[in-house]
């Protein structure tokens, strides 16, 4: 593919209602000035109780369960110097610093929230959950909710400009479509902090160092320069799906997600991502090698006996992608997804659902041997492709054309 400025045209959205055409918007030409309007989060409806249940988000802001936490008994918080320990105590939870019930609220001020590694801006929700453990759930404005997805989905320390806007408007688009919701899918309460939804680390927090502070400076210039920018289609915003490398082509959304196709991200050729395929580059290309246990694992959990006979494509993609898959085991067989076939082996193992070399039939399958393409589940904006695009001066507004061709930039306002 080679170099061009194709521009997306920006049109300027209201909510709740209303638009107006404004400049269009790429690297080749600045961003129009930052509009003091954002998005307002819709009300989330809550099912009546007996006790009084915790504030509704503010808003435009994003509530973010921390899953990665893994259902705690107990957190322990600093903020500002000071430290605090909240635990679950019977269907309430408890706070070394004396409050006690249903809910506790940590509040930003007088700074950042630290918990588990992390800095966190806006506030902790934190409740019990099922079993003995405790749901926390930061509540933090969409831009700073961005920020924190660009620095965890990308490395950011390498990132030119150009992929950290492409990435800010993507994480936006995702974020602001499952919390608003679109034709054929109702709107969510709740984002998770992890790949079910997009990886978030909560804020950047630089170090003393003067590449830190570039980096940061980087960061925040990118989802500045884009804030409010969404990708939509047909009068909504766009349910932007990413994944680090598809391989040279990217996935259809159906056969993938188990929801209604968006539309909008048709598989498209990926150039660099082939490129890097064809050189076996580690990062595109892989080769993973399933041991004795894992391979018995398996088949207890599919219920096909105590080894695997075979595995073998049942349904493919135009371009090899496996969709399903029959896995045959010494006492049976099962008609798998190719997600669930991933889940089963382990995500960072299968990276992605191109496999390209069929692991053989045998009758005394120990190992198997898978080889494939790609990295995660391959659907719409390719990062791999895009930081080699953005390395060859493609701004954020052709990278995006490139993934999601049939998708219009808007920036999102309101009254």
């Amino acid at each position: 593919m080679r170099a061009r400025r194709a521009t997306l045209a920006l049109a300027l959205v209201l909510v709740p209602a209303g638009a107006c055409t404004v400049p269009e918007w790429s690297r080749a030409s600045p961003s129009p000035a930052p509009s003091s309007g954002e998005w307002t989060r819709p009300s989330v409806a809550r099912t009546a109780a007996p006790t009084v249940g915790p504030p509704d988000p503010a808003q435009n802001e994003v509530a973010v369960r921390l899953d990665s936490l893994e259902n705690p008994a107990r957190i322990e918080l600093r903020q500002g110097g000071s430290d605090l320990v909240i635990r679950r105590e019977g269907s309430e939870v408890v706070a070394t610093d004396g409050r006690r019930g249903p809910w506790i609220l940590v509040r930003e001020s007088p700074g950042r929230i630290d918990l588990d590694g992390l800095s966190y801006t806006g506030s902790l929700l934190v409740a019990p959950d099922v079993g003995t453990g405790l749901s926390v759930e930061n509540r933090v404005d969409l831009e700073d909710y961005v920020r924190g997805v660009v620095a965890g989905e990308l490395s950011i320390w390498s990132a030119p400009p150009a992929l950290l806007e492409a990435q800010a408007i993507a994480a936006r688009s995702y974020a602001r479509s499952q919390l608003v919701g679109r034709p054929g899918k109702p709107p969510r309460g709740v984002l998770s902090d992890t790949t079910r939804d997009q990886a978030y680390r909560g804020e950047y927090v630089p170090s003393e160092s003067a590449a830190s502070a570039e980096v940061d400076a980087r960061l925040r210039a990118a989802v500045e320069t884009t804030r409010g920018i969404v990708l939509s289609l047909g009068g909504h915003t766009l349910d932007a799906r990413f994944h680090a490398a598809c391989g040279g082509t990217t996935a259809a959304f159906e056969g993938v997600f188990d929801e209604p196709d968006p539309g909008g991200m048709a598989p498209v050729s990926c150039t660099p991502c082939r490129r890097l395929a064809e050189a076996g580059d580690a990062n595109v290309a892989w080769t993973f090698r399933a041991d004795p246990a894992a391979v018995r694992g398996v088949a207890a959990a599919l219920d096909v006996g105590t080894r695997l006979v075979s595995i073998q494509p049942a349904r493919t993609n135009d371009h090899g992608r496996w969709m399903e898959s029959n896995v045959v085991g010494d006492r049976g067989s099962a008609l798998v997804s190719a997600t669930e076939l991933r889940r089963l082996f382990g995500w960072t193992n299968l990276k992605s659902a191109w496999i390209t070399s069929t692991p053989a039939s045998s009758s005394s399958t120990e190992r198997i041997v898978f080889e494939g393409l790609g990295r995660g589940h391959g659907v719409g904006m390719c990062q791999t492709g895009a930081r080699r695009l953005a390395e060859a001066e493609f701004g954020a507004a052709d990278i995006l054309a490139h993934y999601f061709p049939r998708a219009r930039l808007s920036r999102v306002v309101k009254r």
